[in-house]
């Protein structure tokens, strides 16, 4: 009976330069989630305040990935509300 050869998983790096780019790759992913606001009304507050210091915008373009249509309606008219501080429980 012949046995199939056994395989075995490389725990090297697949690609030179690989290990050097995850570096650049986390920076580019934080930077990117420092543009993001997930959270309660204060925590969207604050890190749209962040984000309005940081940068000088006056303008904001809001662009949400929430698959139910309801759930990301409701996102869009909160964050303006949460944006300009009002109480949303009222």
């Amino acid at each position: 009976m012949d046995s199939a050869p056994q395989q075995t998983r490389s725990t090297s790096v697949p690609v030179e330069g690989y290990a050097d780019r995850i570096g650049l790759e986390r920076a580019l992913l934080d930077d990117v989630l420092s543009c993001s606001a997930i959270g309660s009304p204060a925590i969207v507050q604050a890190t749209f305040r962040s984000f309005i210091d940081r940068t000088g915008a006056d303008e904001l373009m809001i662009a949400s990935q929430i698959y139910d249509h309801a759930a990301r309606l409701r996102s869009y008219e909160i964050t303006p509300r949460a944006l300009a501080g009002e109480d949303l429980n009222a």
